[in-house]
C-alpha cells in the first residue's frame, strides 16, 4: 500500500509542536529551527519538561535525505507549523527560521514508516522518534524514552490527533456532527490552533469550512483560499469524520464528500493539490478567502433557502461549485476527472428530495 494510495498526514499534534519550536526559535532570533528544538518541544509535550541537554554520544544526522514520495507532505506540514508561528505572535515577522534538513528527514522518515502500517495520522512519538535518531547528541533524553517505554513498535504507531481537528470540535460542539467522543476538544493542539481564523458569531457549519479551506491553502503554499481548496476541506473533514467515527448528523445536507467519493475522489487524490486558481491579486482580498468562496457560501445559502432547507450544508455549496464548470472549483475537479455537470445533475436530484 503506497502513501498516495492513504493519504497519511502530520496529525494536528505534530504541526503545533513544529509551531511551537519554530515560534520558540523566533523569539531567540535563532537562524534555524534544530532538530534538538523540535525534539524538546516533544519531549515536553510527553512530560519531560525537566529533561536537559547534556552532551553524550548520539546519533546525529543520518544522511539518508526526505523518502521522495512524502516530500510534498513533508512541505505543507512545515508550512502549517509556520502559519501557526505566524498566527501565534500576533505581529508581522520578517524572515522565519529556517527548517533544519534534519527536521525535514525525521517528519519525512515518520511519515514513510506509517505509510507501511494502517495509521493515518502520524502522531509526535512516532515523529519524536526520528527525530532522536537525527540528533547530535540525545543524553538524558534516551533515559526518558526507554523509561517511558516509547519503543518503534505500535506504541509510536497509535493515531495521533486528526489534523482538521479543530474544525471537527467546531462542528462537533455545533450538534452538526454526531458519533463517539472525540477526547481532543480541549488538548493543547486544538488550543494552539484555534486561533486560525474561526470566525466567531458565524454559522458554525460555514466557519469550520472556512478554516478547514485556508489551511489546505497554507498546506499547499497558496496566499488565497479559493473553492478549489473548499472541495479539499470538504474532502479532509470527511477523511477525519471516518477515522474518528464519526459523521455528519442528518440535517442540514452534508453529502459533498460522499458525492465525491462515488467518483473516485477523496482527501488522499485532493491534499496535495496546490494550483492556486484564483484570479484575485492576494492584497486585494478582504482576509484569506478569495472572492469566488466567498460568493459560493453566499450562493450556497440562498439555494438553501429557497428549498426550504434552513442551514447550507456541503451539498449545496459542492452543488454551487460544479454549477460552474469553468469557475475555479469546476476547473479544478476537471483536473481530477471528474465532470462539474454530472456532479451538479446529481447533487441536484439529491437535494430537490
Amino acid at each position: 500500500m503506497g502513501f498516495a494510495e492513504v493519504g497519511i498526514v502530520a496529525s494536528l499534534e505534530v504541526v503545533a509542536g513544529l509551531g511551537e519550536a519554530a515560534w520558540r526559535a523566533t523569539l531567540e532570533g535563532a537562524p534555524v529551527v534544530t532538530a534538538e528544538r523540535v525534539a524538546d518541544v516533544f519531549l515536553g509535550r510527553l512530560g519531560a519538561s525537566d529533561i536537559r541537554w547534556q552532551v553524550a554520544p548520539g546519533f546525529g544526522a543520518s544522511g539518508e535525505g526526505v523518502p521522495g514520495d512524502v516530500e510534498d507532505e513533508v512541505d505543507a506540514t512545515l508550512r502549517l507549523g509556520e502559519w501557526l508561528t505566524r498566527g501565534r505572535t500576533r505581529r508581522a515577522i520578517g524572515a522565519m527560521p529556517v527548517w533544519d534538513e534534519r527536521v525535514r528527514v525525521a517528519v519525512g522518515r515518520a511519515l514513510a514508516a506509517a505509510a507501511e502500517g494502517d495509521i493515518r495520522y502520524v502522531g509526535f512519538k512516532l515523529t519524536l522518534r526520528s527525530l532522536l535518531a537525527e540528533c547530535d547528541s540525545p543524553g538524558e533524553w534516551m533515559e526518558f524514552v526507554r523509561r517511558f517505554h516509547l519503543r518503534p513498535d505500535e506504541e509510536f504507531l497509535a493515531d495521533g490527533t486528526p489534523d482538521a481537528a479543530v474544525s471537527l470540535a467546531v462542528l462537533k460542539a455545533a450538534g452538526l456532527v454526531v458519533g463517539p467522543v472525540l477526547g481532543f476538544e480541549r488538548g493543547p493542539a486544538v488550543k494552539t490552533a484555534a486561533w486560525a481564523g474561526r470566525r466567531r458569531g458565524s454559522d458554525p457549519m460555514e466557519s469550520a469550512l472556512r478554516d478547514e479551506a485556508a489551511r489546505q491553502a497554507v498546506r499547499g503554499g497558496c496566499a488565497l483560499a479559493g473553492q478549489a481548496h473548499l472541495v479539499m476541506a470538504m474532502c479532509a473533514l470527511d477523511f477525519a469524520l471516518e477515522r474518528t467515527g464519526n459523521r455528519f448528523a442528518a440535517t442540514p445536507p452534508n453529502g459533498g464528500a460522499r458525492a465525491l467519493a462515488r467518483l473516485g475522489l477523496g482527501y488522499a487524490q485532493v491534499k496535495n493539490f496546490a494550483e492556486n486558481l484564483s484570479t484575485e491579486p492576494a492584497e486585494n482580498a478582504k482576509g484569506p478567502y478569495a472572492a469566488d468562496l466567498v460568493r459560493a457560501f453566499d450562493e450556497a445559502a440562498r439555494l438553501a433557502t429557497d428549498l426550504g432547507q434552513g442551514r447550507a450544508g456541503t451539498s449545496h455549496l459542492l452543488y454551487v461549485i460544479a454549477a460552474d464548470p469553468e469557475g475555479t472549483g469546476g476547473r479544478m475537479l476537471r483536473s481530477f476527472g471528474v465532470d462539474p455537470g454530472t456532479l451538479a445533475r446529481s447533487l441536484g436530484g439529491e437535494l430537490a428530495l
